[in-house]
């Protein structure tokens, strides 16, 4: 039987050459034979894979063989430019261009041989181990045409989807040349399926895009970045923050648990292939804040009482200048600003049902904003007609005194 040692060594060989060329050879001459050299080597060497295969070469030897073939193979590639793989043609086809287009050939009929160890060994292909830049820069090429339309859509999007749509760009970004990451081969193809997977989405809704729609991307395509992790506890929790009482905090966090069981994650997909999928992950964090909700109940039962929110026509922005003009009028003391930040959100509701939570307000309170200030004083103007003339002459005398 065949061993593929020899012809993977042939294959090797045939690309010292960039190295020590000899004294009497043209660099056209020189890449021509190495280009011949490395077509020979590959089809002789996937002709001694396959007998190995035909022949039931035992499970460790192939094994054996095919991680042998990707190592080598990768420490190879990772010595070739990706320079090599841009070619600018002119109608004369000069010397030099021929000598450039064999160069590029050269990178991919090597990194068609490493995805075809991939795709008909998978079973012994490790997937974890860094792949050449040059394998890199060809997927980079192939989504580049998809990613500034990617960036378009997610300009004009709602503001809610932002910070997820930058965690997906910094993913991508890993793709260009500069960027010092090496990855592997299930990140790469996890970043081609949610490139295909986007340009889908946008084609489907015409340019709109919902959060939960890109929430439900990255779940199906199991995106277990510790990254995404975060992202998704910080959002449960201010959603968590958004309801009035302990009771609708634990039916939030019991559906959101009930939907994570009923999620499909696409089989062998995941951005690292050796941590728990996402989906675990996530369960597992809310099963924690199940359980510290069920004691918190069971210690405290006075927090279980609902209570009924007046309904208000003002912004958060406009209840917040309020109360900086009350404490700048020297009305409320700080230690009473304080106090209104924890319960005016708990007892008030703002207009339109607008997100109303301590940590927004005091945020607002901190903004002054025309608009609002503007608003503000057509209210006191419109306060200033409502009362009786008298009584509008009464205050101004008053008020000179």
């Amino acid at each position: 039987m065949k061993t593929p040692l020899n012809p993977l060594n042939q294959l090797v060989e045939s690309l010292q050459f960039l190295k020590q060329p000899e004294d009497d050879i043209t660099p056209y001459e020189l890449i021509a034979s190495i280009h011949q050299g490395t077509i020979n080597a590959i089809s002789h060497l996937k002709a001694a894979l396959e007998t190995c295969r035909l022949n039931g070469l035992h499970e460790q030897a192939m094994q054996r063989y095919i991680l042998i073939c990707q190592q080598r193979l990768c420490a190879v590639m990772n010595e070739l430019p990706t320079a090599w793989l841009n070619t600018e043609l002119s109608s004369s086809h000069t010397i030099q261009e021929n000598t450039a287009l064999l160069r590029a050939d050269i990178c991919f009929q090597l990194d068609e041989f490493l995805i075809y160890l991939r795709d008909t060994f998978p079973a012994y292909f490790n997937r974890l181990l860094p792949l050449p830049n040059i394998h890199k820069e060809i997927i980079r090429q192939q989504l580049l045409p998809g990613i500034p339309l990617i960036k378009r859509w997610f300009d004009i999007t709602e503001e809610s989807c932002h910070d997820l749509q930058d965690l997906i760009l910094d993913m991508f970004d890993q793709l260009e040349p500069a960027s010092p990451q090496r990855l592997n081969d299930a990140k790469l193809q996890f970043l081609v399926q949610l490139h295909q997977h986007l340009l889908r989405l946008l084609d489907q809704e015409n340019y709109n895009l919902q959060h939960h729609q890109l929430q439900y991307v990255l779940f199906c395509l199991n995106c277990n970045t510790t990254d995404f992790y975060h992202y998704c506890t910080t959002w449960l929790n201010r959603q968590l923050h958004k309801v009035n009482s302990l009771e609708e905090q634990m039916k939030l966090l019991k559906d959101t648990y009930t939907d994570m069981q009923q999620l499909q994650l696409r089989s062998g997909q995941a951005y690292c292939p050796d941590a728990p999928p996402i989906r675990d992950l996530l369960q597992e964090w809310l099963v924690v804040e199940i359980k510290f909700l069920e004691r918190k109940m069971k210690e405290e039962p006075g927090l279980l009482i609902t209570h009924e929110k007046i309904h208000t026509n003002m912004s958060v922005s406009m209840i917040a200048l309020m109360l900086r003009l009350l404490r700048a009028m020297g009305q409320l003391s700080q230690k009473h600003v304080e106090e209104a930040f924890r319960l005016l959100p708990r007892y008030f509701m703002a207009r339109r049902n607008e997100t109303f939570t301590e940590s927004i307000f005091r945020a607002k309170y901190k903004e002054l904003t025309s608009s609002t200030l503007s608003r503000i004083v057509g209210i006191g103007q419109e306060l200033l007609k409502m009362l009786k003339p008298e009584e509008r002459t009464s205050k101004t005398r008053r008020s000179s005194l």
